[in-house]
């Protein structure tokens, strides 16, 4: 078989220039790796996919050990060893992007080192940093329990502990999490029905939702602005619910990351139009309120410009309730910001 029709070319070549680069360093860190023969293979592949120069297995094995007979199962072996120093870069890449995840597990090692000084101040700068890093809030409430769980094992380890005290946020954390966590996927569910007019069964889902209904009142303000998006959803000709959803929603946007916002917005935004489409005008005003409030808050934005669908929507939504002098503020302030096609056309 060719070098090209291998499983370790087909990956390399699925990096980026800038990762490639840093899979050459990975291997030349005697830290990672100590085989010379692993950085001369690397080499190769590296030229057939820069210079897109085809070698033969012969001509590689050549380059990894000059002189001596080809050996197929030598080369076999090289690149099963290169293969899984780069799925260990690849995951070692991503964890270093996880500072949330490196301050857990150092946690954690500080509990399995019996460390008593440092870890309660550790354990709070971690949580900290969970709430900064703009995780969806049903995988923050997630991450709190984890690092709640550390905290309990050092607490296990201090004199005059309460048993109850420690395991009661942990549970608490990780029941709120799961809550929100399906009210989300089944938001994402029926926001898949609001754009392309699907129908899904998800009454499996039905014993838990009513436990939801009946404990509203225990849960944070963030699974609040789920549940009533879920309402808004499945309560047909009710459009307050709609607007009673956009109001929380507009309050409380802040408590989300960016995405999260973003994707809440968009879900009610589908849920909208496709009342409208059914032929409720009802839902005519709120609809419009939720677009210029997305659009205040940036969500309706790729790289800075208006996406075209989303311009058109907003000034249609507005001229149908006659409010001529906002859409034409509107374009002109928005006209240079637009995407090219919607831009041309106005």
């Amino acid at each position: 078989p060719k070098m090209k029709d291998s499983k370790l070319y087909y990956f390399l070549d699925q990096l980026s220039a800038s990762q490639r680069r840093g899979f050459a360093d990975y291997l030349a860190s005697p830290v990672f790796n100590n085989r010379e023969t692993l950085v001369r293979l690397f080499e190769a592949f590296s030229y057939m996919i820069q210079d897109g120069a085809p070698l033969s297995r012969e001509e590689v094995y050549e380059v990894i050990f000059p002189g001596k007979e080809f050996n197929e199962k030598s080369l076999k072996t090289l690149m099963s060893q290169l293969f899984n120093l780069l799925k260990d870069f690849l995951a070692f890449s991503q964890y270093q992007k996880e500072k949330v995840l490196q301050q857990r597990l150092l946690l954690k090692q500080l509990n399995q080192l019996a460390e008593q000084k440092y870890f309660p101040g550790l354990k709070s700068k971690a949580s900290k940093n969970a709430e900064k890093a703009g995780l969806h809030y049903s995988d923050y409430l997630y991450e709190l329990m984890l690092l709640e769980d550390e905290h309990d094992e050092y607490r296990k380890r201090q004199p005059n502990r309460q048993e109850y005290g420690m395991v009661e946020p942990s549970v608490t954390f990780l029941h709120h999490s799961f809550l929100v966590r399906l009210l989300r996927q089944r938001i994402r569910v029926l926001n898949q029905q609001a754009a392309f007019e699907q129908t899904t069964n998800m009454e499996y889902l039905d014993g838990l939702l009513q436990y939801i209904r009946s404990h509203r009142e225990e849960l944070p303000i963030e699974a609040e602005v789920y549940y009533q998006l879920y309402d808004a959803f499945i309560i047909p000709g009710q459009p307050q619910v709609f607007e009673a959803t956009r109001q929380l929603l507009h309050t409380q946007v802040k408590r989300f990351s960016r995405f999260e916002a973003e994707e809440l917005y968009t879900c009610l935004i589908n849920l909208g139009l496709r009342r409208l489409n059914q032929g409720d005008l009802a839902y005519l005003s709120p609809l419009l309120e939720v677009y210029k409030e997305a659009l205040d808050f940036g969500l309706l934005l790729e790289k800075g410009k208006l996406l075209a669908h989303h311009a058109r929507n907003i000034s249609n939504l507005a001229l149908r309730q006659k409010e001529f002098a906002w859409v034409e503020t509107f374009i002109e302030s928005w006209k240079g910001r637009m995407i090219a096609d919607y831009a041309d056309n106005t």
